[in-house]
């Protein structure tokens, strides 16, 4: 079933107009321009027709003006309805694919907006991200404006562990091996001493290595830069 008065949202409206192959359903004009395509109702709302995949035809302007709440013959009007019900189908199929994934796409971001701001040797007062975002031929520019002095930075209890200062400390946890050491477990280790997060931790083993102090041997595996030159 479909709600007569809601608005089609922008990625609804594109695959739609993919699924139709960007043509009208009537005249079968190839439609080019974005403003010059419409979601026409097969059965018009002022007749009952739903607002709905199955009950949406591409139209293109003239047709869309010719047809407007007229219904169309009954055979020609089940065709159209037998045509859009296979159209919507491949519209899911569309919309299911482009659909965002919100936490890996918030993971991802999140995670290159730390690693600027960490290149920074003091607290960052705020960032300014300009996005735009195109939908449909029409690009939309937007700004996100993000505060982060303070409440963003990690802190201990005591205030004790600086970038530095668990630097240090996975120097010391590495120490301890006699030969290469897991990568997990130093990073858990030092997440643990220094109470900050694995990311710190994992941010603080790629500064040790940047600067040469530890070599990673492989994906999992570290060790001490002294040890291999001896």
């Amino acid at each position: 079933m479909g709600d007569a008065r809601r608005e089609i949202p922008p990625q609804e409206r594109l695959a739609i107009k993919d699924a139709w192959n960007h043509t009208c359903a009537y005249c079968r004009k190839k439609i080019t321009d974005s403003k010059d395509g419409h979601i026409d109702h097969i059965i018009p709302k002022s007749a009952g027709g739903e607002c709905s995949l199955d009950n949406f035809a591409l139209s293109c302007v003239q047709c869309n003006r010719d047809k407007s709440s007229k219904r169309l013959p009954r055979s020609y009007e089940g065709l159209m309805l037998t045509v859009a019900a296979k159209k919507a189908e491949k519209a899911r199929s569309l919309m299911k694919l482009t659909r965002t994934n919100k936490k890996r796409l918030l993971d991802a971001f999140l995670v290159g907006l730390s690693n600027v701001i960490d290149q920074f040797k003091c607290e960052v007062d705020q960032a300014e991200i300009p996005i735009k975002l195109m939908v449909d031929g029409e690009v939309y520019s937007k700004s996100l404006n993000l505060k982060l002095r303070g409440f963003v930075y990690e802190k201990n209890n005591k205030g004790k562990y600086g970038a530095q200062a668990v630097a240090e400390v996975v120097m010391d946890i590495i120490s301890t091996y006699s030969g290469p050491a897991p990568s997990p477990e130093v990073t858990r280790e030092a997440a643990r001493r220094c109470k900050v997060s694995t990311k710190t931790a994992q941010r603080a083993i790629r500064r040790c290595t940047d600067d040469g102090l530890i070599v990673r041997v492989s994906p999992q595996i570290l060790m001490n830069a002294g040890d291999i030159l001896r």
